[in-house]
C-alpha cells in the first residue's frame, strides 16, 4: 500500500500518534498507549496490545521485532500515620 494512502486512512483513526510499518504489518501507537498490528493490504486490525497505561513516545518495528516507549501511570498509596 502506498505511504501516503496510509497516511490519510490512518489520519481519520482517532488517536493515532505513531505510525511504523515491516513486512508483516503496520503498526500504529495511540494516545491510551494501545500499539494495533493492522494487515498491510486490509487495514484491519490483526492484534491490539495494551503496552503502555499513560501514552506512548516512541515505537520501531523491524522484522518480527516491535520496541516500544512510553509511560506509566504509578498509582500511589498513601497511608497517614499519626
Amino acid at each position: 500500500m502506498h505511504a501516503h494512502i496510509l497516511s490519510m486512512q490512518m489520519s481519520m483513526c482517532a488517536g493515532v500518534c505513531l505510525l511504523k510499518s515491516s513486512e508483516y504489518y503496520v503498526c500504529s501507537g495511540d494516545v491510551t498507549g494501545q500499539i494495533h498490528l493492522l494487515d498491510p493490504h486490509t487495514l484491519h486490525t490483526a492484534h491490539t496490545y495494551s503496552a503502555h497505561s499513560a501514552g506512548m513516545c516512541d515505537m520501531d518495528v523491524v522484522g518480527h521485532y516491535l520496541v516500544s516507549c512510553g509511560l506509566m501511570q504509578q498509582y500511589v498509596h498513601h497511608t497517614h500515620t499519626h
